[in-house]
């Protein structure tokens, strides 16, 4: 499922640690093949070939993606993630290719059972309201995958 966004950024910023507001995102789903997919958002666990309203994700304040943590159920190999932004004028249900990529960042030897942390820096800020992707693409299936997105208020 998803974490109640609007209740841990109002925590975070209400914590009196004067910290920046951390939320996260999460999602699974079973991927049967290795080409370049759409992950799905707490919303579903079909993964896609286009951005839609079950793969892509409102951000709900100014941020930018810290990192995403990953798990899979068999041996993928070489784990490729990639995070965009989609056009506001771009209607659901459109292709890959029509968003903006942001950054893209893999990890070796991607083993079942383990967990995985991508580190994301460059993605520069994700405006408040913004349609958020998140792709992934392997070197073999691996099956069953599951993430969490971490984002931090800017």
């Amino acid at each position: 499922g998803i974490t109640n966004v609007s209740a841990s950024i109002a925590a975070a910023a209400n914590s009196g640690g004067g910290g920046k507001a951390k939320f996260q995102v999460n999602g699974a789903c079973f991927l049967s093949q290795t080409a370049q997919r759409a992950m799905p958002f707490g919303s579903s666990t079909g993964e896609s070939t286009s951005f839609s309203y079950i793969t892509t994700y409102m951000i709900p304040a100014d941020c930018k993606l810290v990192r995403v943590h990953t798990c899979s159920q068999s041996n993928a190999g070489t784990v490729t993630l990639k995070a965009y932004t989609i056009p506001d004028a771009t209607a659901d249900n459109t292709a890959i290719s029509n968003g903006t990529l942001l950054q893209t960042v893999s990890v070796d030897n991607h083993n079942a059972g383990d967990p995985f942390e991508f580190t994301f820096g460059s993605t520069g800020t994700i405006s408040k309201g913004k349609k958020f992707g998140l792709t992934v693409e392997s070197d073999t299936n691996p099956n069953g995958f599951r993430f969490t997105a971490y984002f931090e208020e800017v």
